[in-house]
């Protein structure tokens, strides 16, 4: 059976219209019927849902779907049936669809949490963790402390983003070790990694996604733990107040959950490599 769930998560191709109001079936009605149609979109991002060669969707979010279908399947002998919609390219018109769906729709990506956001959909539990990566073209001095930041980097710029929690942490910094730092705007987050590490002379904040992607394509980067720091993980979105959460919440478990099996490693593994899976679990 779990080769038949498989095997639907990846042939099902792109249906519906991109303005249509997004609904999938409720959890209350998939116990009722044992069987369910959920409606899956995503914002696409190298790593966690991409298309392969094939046009097929791949990436860890979408290895952790087909567990989920698979968990379902086996613990509660409900069959999901799974229907990916083209997704919005404009991320505010993404996030303003999900909003108004209904049912079992969910949202795969990288998408922080924050109580702001919940106060508008509903989040899974954390799927995986982040960190802000404090990094550098490999030919930069190591740094040992951050509190030596304008010495070990003197001379050296920051990029950052505007209006982002990114800008915020280069701010504090700038504020508090490093008075005469010179702050260079970029338009987008892709931005603040190319323009960093194209330039030796400068240094940048960014998700571990970004440099997870850079370590698995071979680029000169270099990580610096020294100014590093847990932020807000990462969850799949639901229309608020959606029952599917209550599932959800059973196999993200925090004690037991899908992400303490040696199977979700695996995923990271598979997406991430090993040396970034290592940092991002410690």
């Amino acid at each position: 059976m779990r080769k038949i769930l498989l095997s639907i998560l990846l042939i099902c191709g792109f249906s519906g219209s991109l303005w249509a109001q997004l609904q999938g079936d409720s959890w209350a009605n998939a116990q009722k019927n044992k069987e369910a149609t959920i409606i899956i979109t995503y914002f696409e991002t190298p790593r966690f849902v991409f298309k392969n060669a094939e046009g097929k969707l791949e990436g860890i979010c979408i290895d952790i779907l087909k567990e989920f279908a698979s968990y379902i399947q086996k613990t509660k002998g409900i069959k999901i049936k799974v229907n990916i919609q083209k997704p919005a390219n404009d991320f505010g018109l993404f996030l303003k669809n999900i909003k108004a769906s209904k049912g079992g729709v969910f949202a795969l990506g990288p998408f922080t949490i924050t109580d702001e956001r919940k106060k508008e959909m509903t989040f899974t539990p954390p799927y995986i963790k982040n960190r802000s990566i404090l990094i550098t073209n490999n030919a930069a001095p190591d740094l040992g402390t951050l509190g030596n930041i304008s010495n070990t980097f003197a001379g050296m710029k920051a990029y950052a983003l505007r209006n982002s929690t990114q800008e915020t942490e280069i701010l504090e910094i700038k504020n508090n070790y490093y008075p005469n730092l010179e702050i260079v705007y970029v338009n987008n987050a892709d931005d603040l990694l190319a323009k960093t590490l194209q330039d030796p002379k400068s240094f940048t904040k960014n998700d571990f996604l970004y440099y997870a992607d850079a370590l698995q394509t071979g680029q000169p980067i270099k990580r610096h733990p020294a100014g590093e720091n847990n932020t807000n993980p990462y969850g799949f979105i639901m229309p608020k107040g959606s029952d599917w959460i209550v599932i959800w919440n059973e196999f993200l478990n925090d004690s037991n959950g899908f992400t303490t099996k040696p199977e979700y490693r695996k995923i990271l593994e598979k997406h991430l490599g090993f040396t970034a899976t290592q940092i991002l679990l410690k």
